[in-house]
């Protein structure tokens, strides 16, 4: 039995991790493009089209593969498209999608208190960050002291350097 995958599964496969590096470039420099739709959607594209024109070379080639294969490498791309787009969607909009959608509900205008209720399911702004702070309080990267609120040693430190790196990786301003 062999357990290493065929040309166009390997080739589906490096695609699919590479659509990070090709985010990456499209975050920074001269490469970069504004908007984080179209810069992650570009990834992809640019991703898939390599996977395509390896394909095509491969069956120029006359490099035996079935349409089996052919499948289960765009079931790959896919699922690695979705996998990062959750988390491309959670770095950039996670919060605002969701505070756009309580919004939505409301049917019109509101004050941003009784927005702020509608997101939070009727709870104040305050209440909500209570919660917020009572799980990073939870994990140990919080801690409170009377009224004031710091990062609890190098777990927090670390955490939220990683965030603010990961934000930073792809293009997306700390506010």
């Amino acid at each position: 039995m062999i357990f290493l995958p065929g040309a166009i599964i390997g080739l589906a496969l490096l695609c699919g991790v590479s659509i990070v590096p090709v985010l990456m470039s499209l975050s920074h420099g001269p490469t970069r493009i504004e908007a984080a739709k179209t810069r992650f959607l570009t990834a992809v594209a640019i991703c898939f089209l390599v996977w395509v024109a390896g394909a095509w070379l491969l069956w120029w080639l006359a490099y035996p593969c079935s349409w089996l294969d052919v499948l289960a490498s765009m079931a790959i791309i896919f699922t690695a498209t979705v996998a990062l787009g959750m988390l491309w969607s959670l770095v950039c909009w996670g919060f605002t999608t969701s505070l756009l959608s309580a919004l939505c509900m409301l049917d019109g205008p509101a004050s941003r208190e009784v927005w702020f209720r509608a997101y939070g399911g009727g709870s104040s702004i305050a209440d909500f960050l209570d919660d917020r702070l009572s799980i990073l309080l939870a994990l140990g990267l919080t801690k409170v002291d009377g009224s004031s609120v710091a990062l609890s040693g190098k777990a927090g430190k670390c955490m939220a350097l990683l965030v603010l790196n990961l934000r930073k990786f792809y293009g997306i301003p700390n506010e």
